[in-house]
């Protein structure tokens, strides 16, 4: 009979009582501090006059059921005492030893049992002294407690824990193991496969295999979410543990809910998990969050277990399932859906989670041994979020918000607070001396105000530590956060990042400006099997993978569009310039021709303007009763706003509707107007950013390293607005209608070779009679 081969596992001691026997609270981890350092110097100094032998590695290797268990751990410190071997634990605190708490204390007891077990692997008999020892860091006083054990009750111990561990362990494979019958018999859930749809699967499973990452564009109707997502699900029945789907909207990640529930009702066994924003989950203030005065923070690793043991009862999991368990158990629910993710299959979510430095989920990714797929949808978005996402502001106005009534609860976090204070003051004159912008950019991050910022960071540690049921005010710990990442930002500083020092009103502010985060993405793409770029609009393909961390021969792939070219008319209109200096004269040219572009058939249309401004200004120029509705999109539209703007597209009128909408905002991309919501698609000009200090800084690093300043900051970034505008037309093989450009740059070489092949052959228009000839054909053909 052939042996059964046994399961390889390791697992450190800290890993192992850390998991399983989480208590406390949620709270708040320093980013950096001298106090933590000091207790690690402390913790050394101890050591080294201390007698015994300091830092001693352990390796047990235990034989439990069908698995062979490699336990290991490093005890502080082992030395002889009367023919007994004591072994000291080391802990360094804030809280006095007599206000520790017990479970706290228990975990610590449990550490030093487990170091203790794993001497047992060399001598039989062995008798023990556990020591703990705490050292009170404000005032470095040593308080020492001590428990005698003998071999069979340390021997006892130690397997009850590793048994215990194993127990979880084991719920994790039977449910890899039904989940990975599910898939044996997979089938894709679609009867017909569309154009395209199964050269983009074959694509992500090579990709898969070789660990490699892929690039990918793909036209609307490909059906790109499920033919990215069936294969990397697929890959779960080998060495994958995860999928991540990652994206900028919660629109898409929706419908990709809606894919993996789809593929469950298929016989597919997921379970998924959605990570949402904190405050959308929030069952104690949606505006605040203060882990200190949450009650559903407090205790929070005291209740986890059970809750979690509750949710691995379930099948198919799903966040709404989470959701419910995490209030019924009066848990944080974005933190519950956090740690119930480790039992998912799929994680849907935001690129935070996988490239943000200061959320990103380093139970996976700070793990070398995971292996993963991270599939990144709309992968264009990535590039301005991500320099987001290395970048950190400082006001003076949130500085004094987090300043106020500080005085009397935090004496020493508010004199430091007042002396950056002081530094912003001093700043003033310069600005001040500025004719135009009130803007200073600086290679070099101030010294003087990046200690000022060390030392309240500090005392902000200090504060929290010595008083942990402090209630300090939100202002302030967002304060505190921010000033945590700054420092964080400062350690990864060079030639890559600026410093802007500006002036709005009399508000002063320093930003850490993060230009080229093209190395920390590609850091992070490394952590991952492999990674999946796919959207309806990279062009050029170059241009993203430099900006995101890829490599220039890393696979790449263009798809045309599945939908018959017919069914498009593109048009452009070369007479027109939307320049700056040319954008008054320009407004009544661009009146004409969308009146009568729209009135060749009664229907539904949008047109786009580059900003608010100039959108606000052609309103400003229609008749006061149009032939036809006018719909405007404004600044900082709520939710509801937003649905009944677009609900205007599903109801029927006697007149045709023109929807006036900005490039680049919420209503250019990422929503889906089907069948007759939507004719056509008018876009105003190029899409160009905004000119301003840290675009031309983007520029002119670009222009120095690459030779390619203007592409990279502006003709780049606005060609892609335009393709995700005119992007909306056609979204399935039943829509037709039309896109018409305006504006003489379309009509030059460098628009031309990047414009989608599937907008070609664009039409020009020379005068309107020419437009009425376009459509009427156009519309005709159609019925």
């Amino acid at each position: 009979m052939e042996k059964k081969v046994k399961k390889t596992l390791k697992i450190s001691v800290v890993e192992l009582i850390t998991y399983l026997f989480p208590t406390g609270s949620l709270g708040y981890a320093p980013t950096k501090s001298s106090r933590l350092l000091e207790g690690a110097e402390l913790h050394r100094k101890l050591q080294s006059i201390s007698k015994g032998i300091a830092e001693v590695p352990l390796l047990r290797i235990v034989e439990l059921d069908d698995c062979m268990i490699h336990f290991h751990g490093r005890a502080d410190q082992v030395y002889l005492e009367n023919q007994q071997t004591v072994i000291r634990e080391i802990k360094s605190t804030y809280t006095s030893p007599e206000q520790i708490n017990p479970e706290a204390m228990q975990r610590d007891w449990l550490q030093a049992i487990a170091y203790a077990f794993l001497m047992l692997a060399d001598k039989e008999n062995l008798q023990f002294i556990l020591e703990l020892c705490y050292i009170h860091l404000p005032g470095k006083e040593l308080t020492f407690f001590r428990k005698t054990y003998d071999t069979t009750s340390i021997e006892e111990l130690g397997l009850k824990l590793l048994k215990s561990w194993l127990e979880w362990k084991q719920k994790a494979w039977e449910w890899e193991n039904y989940r990975n019958q599910s898939l044996e018999f997979a089938q894709f859930p679609f009867s017909s496969l569309r154009k395209g749809q199964q050269e983009l699967m074959d694509l992500v499973h090579l990709s898969i295999s070789d660990h490699s990452s892929l690039w990918v564009e793909a036209p609307t109707g490909i059906g790109k979410t499920m033919a990215t997502l069936y294969p990397s699900i697929l890959s779960l029945k080998g060495q994958n543990h995860k999928v991540f789907y990652l994206s900028a909207k919660t629109s898409q990640q929706i419908n990709v809910v809606e894919a993996v529930q789809f593929l469950n009702q298929q016989g597919v066994k997921l379970r998924h998990i959605q990570l949402t924003a904190k405050e959308k989950l929030c069952l104690h203030s949606s505006s605040t969050c203060d882990p200190l005065s949450c009650p559903f923070a407090e205790g929070y690793y005291d209740r986890l277990m059970e809750a979690l043991n509750e949710l691995l009862q379930l099948e198919n999991f799903g966040s709404s399932e989470a959701y419910k368990i995490a209030e019924k158990h009066r848990l944080c629910p974005f933190e519950f859906l956090l740690d119930a993710s480790l039992w998912a299959d799929i994680i849907i979510g935001d690129y935070n989670y996988f490239y943000d430095p200061r959320v990103y989920l380093k139970r996976y990714w700070d793990n070398a041994s995971y292996q993963a797929v991270v599939l990144v949808d709309e992968a264009h978005n990535l590039v301005d979020r991500s320099r987001e996402m290395y970048s950190s502001l400082l006001s003076k106005k949130e500085l004094l918000k987090g300043m106020k009534n500080l005085k009397r609860k935090a004496a020493s976090l508010y004199e430091i607070l007042k002396q950056i204070q002081s530094w912003f003051k001093d700043q003033e004159e310069d600005l001040e001396n500025l004719y135009a912008d009130k803007c200073l950019t600086l290679k070099r991050f101030p010294e003087a105000l990046e200690i000022l910022l060390e030392e309240a960071q500090d005392a902000f540690v200090k504060l929290i530590s010595q008083s942990p049921k402090a209630i300090l005010p939100h202002t302030t710990i967002s304060l505190y956060f921010e000033i945590c990442f700054m420092l964080k930002l400062l350690s990864l500083y060079d030639d890559r990042f600026f410093s802007i020092l500006s002036m709005d009103r009399k508000d002063i502010s320093i930003k850490i400006a993060c230009i080229n985060p093209s190395a920390m993405l590609k850091e992070c793409n490394q952590k991952s099997n492999s990674v999946i770029f796919f959207s309806a609009s990279l062009s050029p393909l170059s241009y993203y993978k430099e900006a995101l961390g890829g490599d220039m021969d890393d696979p790449e792939v263009k798809l045309s569009s599945p939908f018959p070219r017919e069914n498009l008319l593109s048009m452009m209109d070369p007479s027109i310039s939307t320049r700056w200096k040319n954008r008054p004269a320009s407004l009544k040219p661009i009146k004409s021709i969308i009146e009568a572009a729209i009135s060749v058939k009664k229907g539904k249309y949008i047109a786009y303007f580059p900003s608010y401004q100039y959108l606000n200004d052609f309103v400003a120029i229609l008749p006061k009763t149009p032939p036809y509705e006018v719909m405007v999109q404004k600044t900082g539209m709520k939710e509801r706003e937003k649905k009944q703007y677009l609900s205007a597209f599903e109801e029927e009128s006697d007149r045709s509707l023109l929807a006036l909408a900005v490039l680049g905002g919420s209503f250019a991309e990422g929503i889906d107007l089907l069948g007759e919501k939507l004719h056509g698609a008018i876009i105003v000009g190029v899409g160009l950013p905004k000119i301003g200090p840290e675009r031309e800084l983007i520029r002119k690093y670009y222009q120095e390293n690459l030779n390619k300043g203007y592409e990279y900051a502006y003709l780049y970034p606005g060609l892609n607005k335009i393709m995700q505008a005119g992007g909306r037309v056609i979204r399935s093989e039943y829509d037709r209608g039309f896109i018409l450009l305006l504006e003489d740059r379309f009509a030059t070489s460098s628009y031309q070779k990047l414009l989608p092949e599937h907008w070609k052959p664009l039409h020009r228009i020379s005068d309107q009679d020419t437009l009425y000839e376009l459509l009427g054909s156009f519309w005709r053909s159609s019925d």
